[in-house]
């Protein structure tokens, strides 16, 4: 489905995504002026600043359908004057943005973010009073209609792997510069498809996404909120997988990179990963100029090549740890274009000589700290924090572990006999990370098959 969005109902739309959407200090606000009643605690404090808190302001539409607005965007205790861009697939990109006043207290948070009881307390309050008047416009069914989002996905859905005709398409490359020797040439074929409409993955069925991740990474639990958030937001839009730049901060060993992948792999959309301690310049990102023996194509064009899909993810392991220097280019330069929605959409590559669409991959990225990544990364990330698991969590690290282990060796699992007390007992020793718990639940798999009890068994 997409959403038709006019002037009037995509500011309706703005302010409902940006309420919805939180950060780690609460809801994004579209702030009208000193008067709005959820600011009224803070109304004397806001006065002298009524010249700059002007109502939302739309400013024009672009080619492709994209909506244009300049707000004023309340967060924490900050205001910013913000250039925001809403797409026809309802996904809202903050162009840049500029802090001018630091208040005394957060701006309030009247609800939880997306709860399982908001529908009922918003239409309630609906019917008893007056709503905030930074959802005026929202009527309450339009708020109803909103909030499926929390509901049921819409039935009969297509899933990456079915192939089906009423997949999306983009055409991921511009052109094709010929190459000067027949050779060349041949390898360049390769990336012929690219230049024609290529499929995009839609979105899984978020109950059964939600279901698995929780079951299997249930210490991950704000991480799987927020994804699903920015998934449902797309099944209101054009069912394109896609997310906003994610960093995951956290310890060693927490899971990471195992949680990533196992997004992608039950979300059915391609991946790749790519360990960033070490790397010393930023050809992977920007592709190898022709004439050299190791010229070829960016990274991120390979990975939709290889996946067969315009909007893989690209997991970015151990960010802070990434090198490059002036002469050879740095990493985090060439990610400031990638992950700038408007150079995303014509990223030039070198080894092709052509611009690629890029604005529909999803970048992950982890790291253990964020103390020598420079702000204006930072700023381009929704940086989630994955705590240590509970020990309540490790069974469910073991299960998973053992599932992967029997799939990856070929086992039937009927002779894969639960683990006894004693077993549990020594894999308890190992619970201070999931890398350390997975390690040591495949070691006893192993020692089972080496060592079976009788006949046929694997103990």
């Amino acid at each position: 489905m997409v959403r038709r969005f006019t002037p009037d109902t995509v500011l309706d739309y703005l302010r409902f995504f940006c309420w919805a959407v939180w950060g780690e200090e609460g809801p994004f606000w579209i702030v009208d002026g000193p008067a709005d009643p959820p600011l009224s605690p803070l109304r004397i404090e806001l006065e002298p600043l009524a010249s700059v808190l002007q109502p939302a302001a739309f400013e024009g539409m672009g080619e492709e359908g994209h909506f244009y607005y300049t707000a004023c965007v309340g967060y924490g205790s900050a205001l910013f004057q913000a250039n925001l861009r809403i797409d026809p697939s309802g996904m809202v990109e903050m162009l840049n943005d500029k802090q001018f006043a630091t208040l005394s207290q957060p701006l309030p948070q009247p609800f939880a973010p997306l709860a399982d009881d908001l529908v009922d307390e918003l239409l309630r309050l609906a019917s008893l009073q007056p709503l905030p008047q930074s959802l005026a416009p929202l009527s309450r069914d339009r708020i109803a209609k909103l909030l499926r989002l929390t509901s049921d996905p819409p039935k009969n859905r297509n899933t990456a792997a079915t192939g089906s005709s009423a997949l999306r398409h983009i055409r991921v490359l511009d052109q094709i510069e010929p190459a000067a020797t027949t050779e060349a040439n041949e390898a360049l074929k390769r990336y012929a498809p690219l230049l024609e409409p290529f499929p995009l993955a839609p979105i899984p069925d978020l109950q059964v996404l939600a279901r698995a991740l929780d079951a299997e990474f249930p210490w991950c639990a704000t991480v799987t909120d927020w994804l699903l958030k920015q998934l449902a937001v797309g099944l209101h839009g054009d069912d394109v997988f896609h997310f906003p730049p994610l960093l995951l901060l956290g310890e060693p060993g927490v899971g990471k990179t195992a949680y990533m992948n196992r997004v992608a792999e039950l979300s059915g959309v391609a991946s790749r990963l790519l360990v960033l301690g070490g790397q010393t310049d930023n050809r992977l990102f920007n592709g190898t100029a022709r004439g050299w023996n190791t010229a070829r194509p960016s990274l991120p064009i390979a990975t939709i090549i290889d996946g067969g899909i315009a909007n893989p993810i690209l997991l970015l392991d151990e960010l802070d740890k990434a090198g490059g220097n002036d002469s050879n280019g740095r990493i985090h330069d060439s990610l400031l274009e990638l992950l700038e929605p408007t150079s995303a959409r014509r990223y030039h590559d070198e080894y092709l000589c052509g611009h690629a669409n890029l604005t529909y991959m999803s970048w992950v990225a982890t790291a253990n700290e964020t103390t020598h990544l420079p702000h204006t990364l930072l700023s381009r990330f929704q940086i989630l924090r994955v705590k240590s698991p509970e020990s309540a969590h490790y069974p469910a690290i073991v299960r998973r572990t053992v599932a992967a282990f029997v799939a990856r060796r070929g086992l039937h699992p009927a002779f894969v006999e639960p683990f006894d007390e004693a077993e549990w007992c020594w894999l308890s020793q190992q619970f201070s990370s999931p890398r350390k718990a997975k390690h040591a639940t495949e070691l006893l798999l192993s020692h089972r098959l080496l060592h079976p009890s009788g006949p046929g068994a694997v103990h």
